[in-house]
């Protein structure tokens, strides 16, 4: 079995610095044998809801989507070639540019084999959201 690093980077939304409460809203996956990139996130509203009184369903579901289109998308040729690249770097380059209520927890990874792939991929997303 080829092994393959599957790299990712939770989400986490934070209505409050001060409070320093977070909740994990997504997670973004990398993986450079196979040029995979790609975010999912929750859609699960009544946990964010209870989560922040204040949440905006509308604000939350456009960065979600803009996410999702972002990270799954080449915009620039360093990203063309950082999508090949086995290291955490396409990620970063995703990711680091988000500050304010949302923000990406450093780059991990996961070793897996070609065939469990999306198992590991969606188990990873399970456990974090």
């Amino acid at each position: 079995m080829q092994k393959v690093k599957i790299y990712y980077s939770v989400l986490q939304y934070v209505p409050s610095e001060i409070r320093q409460e977070r909740l994990n809203v997504g997670i973004a996956f990398h993986v450079p044998n196979l040029q995979i990139a790609k975010f999912v996130y929750t859609n699960d509203i009544n946990r964010l809801a209870t989560f922040d009184k204040e949440w905006d369903e509308e604000f939350y579901t456009i960065t979600m989507q803009a996410l999702a289109e972002n990270i799954s998308s080449k915009s620039t040729s360093r990203e063309d070639e950082l999508l090949i690249v086995e290291s955490d770097e396409y990620l970063k380059a995703k990711t680091e540019y988000l500050a304010n209520e949302f923000q990406f927890r450093d780059v991990a990874s996961l070793v897996s084999d070609k065939e469990n792939i999306e198992a590991d991929i969606a188990r990873l997303a399970q456990v974090f959201l």
